[in-house]
């Protein structure tokens, strides 16, 4: 809570040495619902009360998906806010086009920016998700890693460990995969699996795989690895038939007791 506080007061710090004669008020859209809206209320709340020069206005677009669809809209139309929640991938859309500002000279201003080791004191893989080339266009704002859910009382009264493997992960959910009433239809998951990418890509990375090569300037989406974890992926609901698959987030099912373990994003904590 206390590092997104400074890194939102920092974005707006920026406008501080524009507000001498009246109060700048500053459009912020997002996608911070529930809990996350809850704490990005209180943070703007306090930034509103040390900064009486300066009144940010959060505007919950809706999800992801709304949120990218609106700030492209926006782009095209030159209605953009003045702030707005944004992935890497989107912010170069937009750098493309011109319509984001580079931060890079705030940041070192002696008097509003950051010192260096204020810069550096952001973890690394962060400043580098916003930096193109030596030029920084945007600030990190949430981020959040993937983890791996597991329902502890289920694995408690089998008897079994929380798995560290891939091949783990399968016996796990052997074993936890269900059907609780006798009917012939399973009713509790072992496993429950989003396809898309980011699923893959942690299947990937475990199977020892990437998607490009950094040092030789290659994709390998086609590599042994890739194919051997995505037919994994497909294998586990198909094959062993231990894993519930849907596309939209899984912590509904964990929470109703349908799937067992599942790997979803350290922000859907505040909804399991």
């Amino acid at each position: 809570m206390k590092r997104l506080f400074g890194i939102l007061v920092v974005l707006l710090a920026i406008l501080v040495s524009f507000c001498f004669a009246e109060k700048v008020v500053i459009e912020f859209w997002h996608a911070m619902g529930g809990g996350h809206g809850e704490a990005l209320k209180e943070i703007v709340e306090m930034f509103n009360s040390l900064n009486p020069d300066i009144e940010v206005k959060p505007v919950y677009v809706g999800r992801y998906g709304a949120l990218l669809q609106k700030i492209l809209a926006s782009a095209q139309g030159n209605t953009l806010p003045v702030m707005a929640q944004s992935y890497a991938n989107w912010t170069s859309k937009l750098i493309a086009g011109g319509y984001v500002e580079e931060l890079s000279k705030y940041i070192n201003d002696p008097e509003i920016g950051l010192t260096k080791e204020e810069w550096e004191d952001i973890f690394e893989p962060f400043r580098k998700m916003v930096t193109w080339g030596d030029k920084i266009y945007a600030m990190p704002f949430n981020k959040s890693t993937y983890l791996l859910y597991v329902n502890t009382d289920l694995l408690d009264l089998e008897g079994l460990e929380i798995p560290k493997t891939m091949d783990e992960l399968l016996e796990t959910a052997k074993t936890l995969t269900q059907d609780l009433d006798g009917d012939g239809n399973v009713d509790q998951y072992g496993f429950g699996i989003r396809p898309n990418v980011d699923t893959f890509q942690i299947f990937l990375r475990f199977n020892g795989g990437r998607i490009y090569d950094e040092e030789k300037k290659e994709v390998t989406i086609n590599s042994p690895q890739a194919k051997e974890a995505l037919q994994f992926m497909v294998d586990l609901v198909h094959k062993y038939k231990v894993a519930f698959m849907q596309g939209g987030y899984l912590s509904g099912p964990f929470g109703d007791g349908k799937v067992a373990m599942y790997i979803g994003s350290s922000a859907g904590m505040p909804y399991v």
